[in-house]
């Protein structure tokens, strides 16, 4: 037991000893000043942690719901918009656009997705383009607007574009171009088949007309052709509306000249040199009667173009109201080739009734006379018969061309800003 004490007494002594030597460690670094700077020092550099002011979150811009292109939000002549429904665009039809028509749909789709469409989605996605067929714009398409509409309306432009991206937005895609040519394109057929129809008359026009006036028929036909292939091929001659009202000027200037030498032709009395008969007068009676139809047959070719040209005028975006009073022009020109199908019987009864001489027995009079109005007769029906055509043709342009006025709805596929497919919405 006494080595147990011991050991007690041994730690205790430990024990003491060393809390007298941290004593005195503390007493002499308090009384040395270099030891005191040197803990300061370090002090200096191991701070506590402090809390760091984080920014406020930066709001996502939002994303407009629609782009409209037009003269102001009320009378958009384009609007885009992201299509949400994949089933909408497998139940549409696919169309092929012309390579003009696709590279401008595709300038516009590559500067649309950043303002329609969430970055995560911008590898494919689907937009719908919907097209108004009764555009209304300023001269070369200057005077379109892009707004954007959001969920609470239209935007500030500056909110959701930058300014010069709005610029290249409206410029480098073309949009008036896009839309005109798409909205003519849908009477294409029509156009087609109006020229079909005008073919065979331009190369049996009369002898009567002289080299100019002939050339300029034949010369407004040459450029609905040129201008139905350009259409055709997805582009638009921006001139084409001039060309068009000169080739009108033309036009109803020659159907103006035709009609005044209807009316004098019926003026002029078939010439009679028979001395004892009547055979010479009833030929050129007949001959008479002939020269008429000829007219009117020039008539209804000159008439046939004017409508050609005017539907293609109306199938492109109306420049200065100028569809309606040509059309109405045209409905006043059709009323005046019915007038001559009276003119042109009357005529017949007057020569009819020269038909007389002392000569002849009354049965060959009367078979000669017979023969003078059945030319009127047949120059009467024929008239009329145009007269019918012409204004069944406007009719179903007219037809054709309110039915073109209701939006055209484009769907498209987009992958990284090219269109890979085009369909058309039922």
């Amino acid at each position: 037991m006494d080595w147990i004490h011991a050991l007690s007494y041994l730690s205790l002594g430990l024990v003491s000893a060393g809390f007298v030597l941290l004593l005195m460690r503390i007493r002499s670094v308090r009384n040395n000043p270099a030891q005191q700077t040197e803990r300061d020092n370090v002090s200096q550099h191991i701070k506590p942690p402090q809390e760091v002011a984080l920014a406020p979150p930066i709001p996502l811009r939002p994303l407009a719901t629609e782009i409209i292109f037009g003269v102001d939000s009320n009378t958009p002549a384009v609007t885009l918009r992201p299509l949400k429904h994949e089933a909408r665009f497998g139940s549409a039809r696919s169309v092929t656009q012309p390579e003009p028509v696709q590279g401008r749909l595709n300038a516009l789709m590559q500067a649309v997705p950043g303002i329609l469409v969430a970055e995560q989605h911008a590898g494919r996605h689907l937009m719908e383009v919907v097209i108004n067929g009764d555009l209304i714009r300023a001269a070369d398409g200057v005077g379109f607007r892009a707004m954007a509409r959001g969920v609470n309306g239209i935007s500030e432009n500056a909110r959701l574009f930058d300014p010069a991206n709005l610029s290249n937005l409206v410029n480098a895609a073309a949009v008036w171009q896009v839309a005109s040519v798409l909205v003519a394109q849908k009477h294409l057929a029509d156009i087609s088949a109006k020229l079909k129809s005008i073919e065979s008359g331009i190369e049996t026009l009369s002898a009567f007309l002289d080299g100019e006036r002939r050339s300029r028929i034949t010369g407004t036909y040459a450029y609905l052709e040129q201008l139905y292939s350009a259409l055709n091929s997805g582009r638009l001659p921006m001139q084409a509306a001039t060309e068009l009202e000169s080739a009108e000027r033309d036009l109803l200037s020659i159907f103006d000249h035709l009609t005044a030498e209807f009316s004098e032709e019926v003026k002029r009395h078939a010439q009679d040199d028979d001395t004892f008969g009547t055979e010479d007068l009833t030929k050129r009676a007949v001959a008479k009667i002939s020269r008429l139809e000829n007219l009117a047959s020039d008539l209804r070719l000159c008439l046939q173009v004017r409508t050609a040209a005017w539907y293609v005028l109306a199938a492109l975006p109306d420049v200065h109201g100028l569809q309606q009073a040509r059309r109405r022009s045209i409905e006043d020109a059709i009323g005046r080739l019915m007038e001559l199908a009276e003119v042109g019987t009357s005529a017949a009864d007057a020569e009819s009734s020269r038909i007389k001489s002392f000569w002849n027995k009354e049965e060959t009079l009367q078979a000669r006379r017979q023969q003078v109005l059945s030319a009127g007769q047949q120059l009467h029906l024929g008239i009329k018969s145009n007269v019918s055509a012409a204004t069944s043709e406007l009719r179903t342009m007219v037809r054709a061309l309110n039915e073109s006025s209701k939006p055209m709805k484009l769907l498209l596929a987009v992958e990284d800003g090219n269109v890979v497919e085009t369909r058309l919405a039922n």
